[in-house]
């Protein structure tokens, strides 16, 4: 039997600080370990790092070579299957289309999504044929939402869960490690992530115990998080606790998951919650919300939340500064559940998924 042709966008040379990215990069170097698999990997247009006028040519020549390009190449080196990495839809059909879905937040919550992703999002849902195109959802959770929405069979969503590409490689710059135990965060600022009630529950942890704790935010601002900068500001005598970093590397935030007392993460919804893994291979306890698909990355090894309130965070914050033993228990129990997810069981299971439906 000749090999399934299987036809994708190579989004990890445009955009390789991304999800996306890293998603594409591991598709490819894990498919490719398959000999009844041909990879047809496109190369898109680079992205540009400018501004202004070039910025919007820049996107409108991707728009167009995804339009027109990608089904001619698709076309041309006979692709049995296409599959969509960033929930855009071809022109047309030319291949069994397989579309890979992160999470419906722009449903679920459409109120702290950008209108503009909004509509492009909802536009995408729209035009998904329940009888003809496969879906790849990265949780049971995204799986749930995406058939409550679209009602498209069930046999059409496979689940396929992802992994962290981050290595426990920590910076080594000679930078001194915190002596002052400190909460981390990471995560872009934005209403989804809820780090407004995080705030507040810090605050309200840093006037119950007598030990001094910081708060570590790693992530870039996205939108709609002047809020969380006001909330900031309402503890002039507790502000100086809060170190707001932005962006770091990969190695940097090993660095911070390294020597962090407690990852936070109290979000109001996720497709997956990458950060939660990536603290458990750190060996790095997790006090998260229980909602959408945390609990399923998190299972036992996580300490949940009550609500999605200040005081629902912080009375886990609580629990783990003055329960002994706690700590280490949630760390040996995060090593064993990040040991269940793979890249080589993601490939596996795409794998199956593929040959199955061919």
């Amino acid at each position: 039997m000749k090999p399934l042709k299987i036809a994708y966008i190579r989004y990890h040379l445009r955009e390789p600080a991304t999800g996306i990215g890293n998603v594409c990069k591991n598709f490819e170097l894990e498919l490719s370990k398959y000999n009844d698999v041909q990879l047809i990997g496109l190369t898109p247009p680079p992205i540009s790092n400018k501004k202004g006028i070039l910025k919007i040519i820049n996107k409108a020549w991707f728009v167009g070579w995804l339009k027109f390009a990608v089904p001619f190449l698709s076309i041309i080196k006979g692709a049995d299957v296409y599959v969509e990495m960033n929930m855009l839809y071809p022109l047309f059909r030319f291949a069994r289309f397989y579309f890979f879905i992160y999470d419906l937040a722009f449903v679920k919550m459409p109120e702290v999504v950008l209108n503009t992703n909004y509509n492009k999002r909802v536009s995408f849902l729209k035009r998904i044929n329940g009888q003809k195109d496969k879906n790849i959802a990265i949780s049971e959770s995204t799986r749930r939402d995406f058939l409550e929405y679209t009602g498209v069979p069930p046999s059409t969503v496979d689940v396929v869960y992802l992994d962290s590409s981050m290595a426990v490689d920590p910076v080594t710059d000679g930078r001194a490690v915190p002596t002052t135990p400190y909460f981390l965060f990471v995560g872009t600022l934005e209403p989804r992530k809820n780090v407004t009630n995080l705030v507040r529950a810090f605050y309200s942890f840093s006037e119950q115990v007598s030990e001094e704790y910081h708060l570590y935010l790693i992530g870039k601002k996205g939108w709609l998080y002047e809020e969380i900068f006001k909330t900031i500001d309402e503890k002039p005598h507790l502000k100086d606790r809060i170190k707001w970093i932005g962006y770091a590397s990969d190695q940097e935030l090993s660095f911070y998951y390294m020597n962090a007392f407690a990852l936070l993460y109290p979000s109001l919804y996720e497709g997956f919650g990458l950060p939660i893994l990536e603290a458990m291979r750190h060996g790095l306890p997790v006090i998260s919300t229980n909602n959408s698909s945390l609990g399923e990355v998190g299972g036992d090894a996580v300490l949940y939340c009550d609500s999605i309130e200040a005081p629902g965070i912080l009375r886990p914050m609580l629990q783990l500064h003055r329960e002994p033993g706690l700590r280490d228990k949630l760390i040996r129990k995060g090593y064993e559940r990040a040991g269940l997810f793979s890249w080589k069981q993601f490939g596996d299971t795409l794998h199956t998924t593929f040959i199955q439906n061919r």
